[in-house]
């Protein structure tokens, strides 16, 4: 995906990523990523049928595997989007779902957040007390982006590596850490009621028997800024509230 160089105006060691864009908007006809992976489910009925047969964690890598190539073969097919483009982008940090970068553009910054190799994510259930953790698909990621808008902070995917490691941006927020007290008012706030405040996971009930249920809940992927506290790299998923 990446090698490092100096470029020629900076002492920093930069790192290139070799990545696709999604296709242009002749060839995706009108679809998103998300909806494009649920037309290839669509399309394919006995792929869930199969992945459903299995236990739980081996039906979500199968299930992966088949959304990550689907979303590389749209990419590929795709005559009008320039190939494979390269990145050159400065680390800031890693995380246990993304590797993240700076990148600089005239004078906007954003943050550049590439998803481990086969790793989208993850999402929390909660069975008898009992919080478990489970993997997402390429697909369920996608969703969670989405998600992200309710809270101000727009994270957009724009592409994929070959490996199929999802690239997203969004806005380089400068600001304070906030403390978990904090950062636990300002989710009861938003509306926000704790599952486990141990565990960092809250939830919001919405119509039609609708829950969002975010996880990883830390004051670590908060930042506080004089407009307010923003939630920068949490998890958001949404469940039917009778627990399907």
């Amino acid at each position: 995906m990446e090698s490092d160089f100096r470029t020629p105006d900076s002492d920093r060691v930069g790192e290139q990523v070799r990545w696709r864009p999604w296709p242009c908007s002749q060839c995706a006809a009108g679809a998103t990523p998300v909806g494009f992976i649920a037309a290839s489910h669509r399309a394919n009925p006995k792929v869930s049928s199969y992945a459903s047969a299995l236990p739980v964690n081996e039906g979500i890598e199968y299930l992966a595997r088949f959304e990550r190539d689907q979303l590389l073969l749209w990419c590929v097919n795709c005559a009008h989007d320039g190939g494979l483009r390269r990145d050159v982008v400065f680390r800031l940090d890693e995380g246990s779902e993304h590797i993240v970068y700076k990148d600089t553009v005239g004078a906007v910054t954003e943050v550049v957040k590439v998803t481990h190799p086969g790793m989208y994510g993850e999402f929390y259930a909660v069975s008898k007390g009992r919080i478990s953790q489970f993997a997402c698909t390429p697909g369920q990621y996608l969703e969670r982006m989405e998600l992200l808008d309710m809270f101000g902070l727009p994270t957009t995917p724009v592409g994929i590596t070959e490996s199929g490691q999802i690239i997203s941006r969004q806005k380089f927020i400068l600001g304070d850490p906030p403390s978990q007290s904090e950062v636990n008012a300002f989710m009861s706030e938003a509306g926000m009621v704790p599952v486990n405040i141990h565990c960092f996971l809250w939830k919001m009930h919405q119509e039609d028997n609708v829950e969002v249920w975010v996880g990883d809940v830390r004051d670590e992927n908060f930042v506080k800024t004089a407009a307010g506290i923003i939630p920068i790299d949490i998890r958001m998923w949404v469940k039917n509230a009778d627990g399907s």
